[in-house]
């Protein structure tokens, strides 16, 4: 597929939209069913309530680290695009017809 191209703008667009989606999930509560189960002890809802924000707590966890791993990946990825261009800028400065005249 060598038509297909990667810009660095675009990794880097891509790893700030992952790292705006991670703090958002920062702020959000996982624990606002709580108190249902303070509210209602004795009731089937109370041991219900604890089990959904336990895992809405793990589950925010592992997206934010994710999401984070990600933008991370992204920016690397772009970092290596732009030191690749770079050097092969390098390598094939002056090798194009009439460049010695334009030295």
């Amino acid at each position: 597929m060598p038509d297909i191209g990667v810009e660095p703008r675009s990794l880097r667009a891509a790893a700030r939209g992952s790292e705006d989606v991670a703090a958002e999930l920062r702020v959000v509560d996982p624990r606002v069913a709580d108190p249902i189960a303070e509210a209602m002890p004795s009731s089937g809802a109370a041991k219900y309530a604890t089990r959904v924000s336990d895992y809405w707590e793990e589950r925010l966890k592992r997206s934010v680290s994710s999401l984070d791993q990600r933008a991370q990946n992204l920016i690397a990825a772009a970092d290596r695009y732009d030191g690749g261009e770079q050097k092969g800028v390098a390598d094939f400065t002056g090798l194009a017809p009439g460049a010695e005249r334009e030295q």
